[in-house]
């Protein structure tokens, strides 16, 4: 809570933790009585005389709704019978983070035989793991192995990507094509067209 206006014993105000779609407050008065809350969204930190000066405060009725993939710093205002007020913000402010971290450079069931790199984008990323592991610094896959990696993005809202890759020896790609000659292999023909006329091009 970053500050509060008049007596901190009369009004005691709380916001809600960040990285969710609905907020919620709670107030009381150890005085006369809590009369109304009210609540006001901004895009950025305010000053305690601007916040005074506010003139579109919302009642606050339990929970309210605020959009996807903003953020905001919420203001409060509660106040007594008695007509004190009592101002209070969010302190880090609100983040909301509805999107999933995005793994580049691997494709989720790929067969690969040489060593892989990755990135992982997203503006709240909390942590990256392969096959459990934390990892913080280069995203590789090391290749010519029998391995199955599992590569799980973790963002602070809890959004997660996850992508496998089937990591292979490259003698398994020889393996894969020590049979192959003349009796089980076939040629695509294309057909093309100079100034002689049709010839074939046989791939």
């Amino acid at each position: 809570m970053r500050f509060k206006h008049l007596d901190s014993d009369l009004l005691s105000i709380q916001n809600a933790a960040l990285f969710y779609r609905t907020d919620t407050i709670t107030a009381d008065d150890k005085g006369s009585g809590l009369a109304a809350v009210y609540y006001y969204l901004a895009d950025s930190e305010l000053a305690l005389e601007e916040v005074t000066a506010i003139s579109d405060w919302q009642a606050y009725n339990g929970t309210f709704q605020i959009n996807p993939e903003n953020k905001y710093v919420i203001y409060a205002k509660a106040v007594d019978q008695d007509g004190n007020t009592a101002y209070i913000n969010s302190e880090d402010g609100i983040v909301l983070d509805s999107i999933a971290p995005v793994i580049s450079g691997i494709e989720d069931g790929s067969a690969c035989y040489t060593t892989q790199a990755f990135t992982v984008a997203d503006d709240n990323l909390d942590t990256v793991t392969v096959n459990g592991t934390v990892v913080t610094d280069d995203y590789v896959l090391t290749g010519n192995v029998e391995a199955v990696y599992t590569v799980t993005a973790t963002d602070k809202a809890g959004n997660v990507t996850t992508v496998t890759v089937n990591m292979k020896p490259i003698q398994a790609l020889a393996a894969a094509t020590e049979h192959l000659d003349d009796s089980n292999v076939t040629s695509d023909v294309y057909t093309w067209q100079d100034k002689d006329g049709q010839k074939d091009l046989t791939d």
